[in-house]
């Protein structure tokens, strides 16, 4: 979707019920608060959210979906007659439509349409660009995909299951107890919501750490259907089996990871001595420089 001049915004690294939903094409408007509008866009198996900001100061988006979805999503935004956003939101690093003048690696403070919008950059779970989206005043987030509608995550080549638990629990922190959570695809819900999703993640992440160590595969798991009664948070494009699958890598990559630092620190030690070994250490534990910028479904 492509407007003239605006901010736009990137990451790299309800008062009351919410009103009646209109439908525009394939994407649905409903109204959280006044000036807060959710944008689903219909993927078949899910949907994908976009939140319009609509005020004085004209209007902000966040999350802009993907090249597929900008001719509808345009007709809906022009909808409000605002003309074009003055910000968009986005999470990828390379979004099909759009690219950042301003990017975020720890936290950004905005003041628009009277509300303050707080943004923290909490990447590694589902891939390393996630952050929130944080409208203070009208008590409304956007998750993005840390948040898969409250059903089992997905995670892209550049994230880690693993870090879901952690980096839900410090949105969980951030957040006020009556705030309305809008996910990066599906169903919105509550802080209440988020924390049993919380609990899932810890549950389901140890479960399958007990099976491994005591020998198991992933086949053995999932035939044992080890993550039965989390069942219910199969849905959108992630099904029990994949996210024990999801699961069992992540798990293998951390013992490998611990392999590749610790048995060439004995050797270094064995053969060298101790200053080897701290020299080797130190070495391994500084962190790299990276030229450029480094991508979600």
């Amino acid at each position: 979707m492509k407007y003239p001049a605006g901010a736009v915004i990137a990451v790299v690294v309800i008062l009351g019920s919410v009103g009646a939903a209109a439908q525009n094409g394939s994407i649905t408007s409903t109204r959280l608060t006044e000036q807060l509008h959710l944008l689903s866009t219909d993927q078949d198996s899910y949907t994908t959210n976009t939140i319009a900001f609509v005020g004085t100061d004209g209007m902000l988006l966040v999350d802009t979906q993907s090249a597929d979805d900008a001719e509808e999503l345009k007709k809906a935004v022009d909808a409000f007659d605002k003309g074009a956003p003055k910000y968009i939101i986005n999470f990828d690093e390379f979004p099909d439509a759009t690219f950042p003048d301003i990017t975020v690696v720890d936290s950004l403070t905005l003041y628009f349409n009277g509300e303050r919008i707080e943004m923290h950059a909490l990447p590694g779970s589902h891939d390393d660009n996630e952050i929130i989206v944080h409208f203070t005043e009208s008590k409304v987030v956007h998750l993005s995909s840390l948040v898969n509608g409250f059903n089992f995550p997905s995670v892209d080549s550049d994230g880690d299951a693993l870090r879901f638990a952690e980096l839900v629990a410090r949105a969980i922190g951030l957040l006020p107890e009556d705030v309305v959570i809008v996910s990066g695809h599906n169903h919105v819900g509550t802080w209440k919501d988020l924390h049993a999703y919380h609990e899932m993640l810890v549950g389901t992440t140890e479960t399958v750490r007990k099976g491994l160590a005591e020998g198991k595969d992933l086949a053995t798991l999932q035939e044992e259907q080890a993550l039965d009664q989390w069942k219910s948070y199969a849905g959108s494009y992630v099904s029990v089996d994949e996210w024990t699958e999801y699961l069992v890598e992540a798990l293998q990559q951390e013992r490998d990871d611990r392999k590749t630092v610790f048995e060439p620190l004995y050797h270094a030690w064995k053969d060298e001595g101790a200053e080897a070994a701290v020299e080797f250490f130190e070495a391994r534990s500084r962190p790299e420089r990276k030229s450029g910028s480094g991508r979600r479904p």
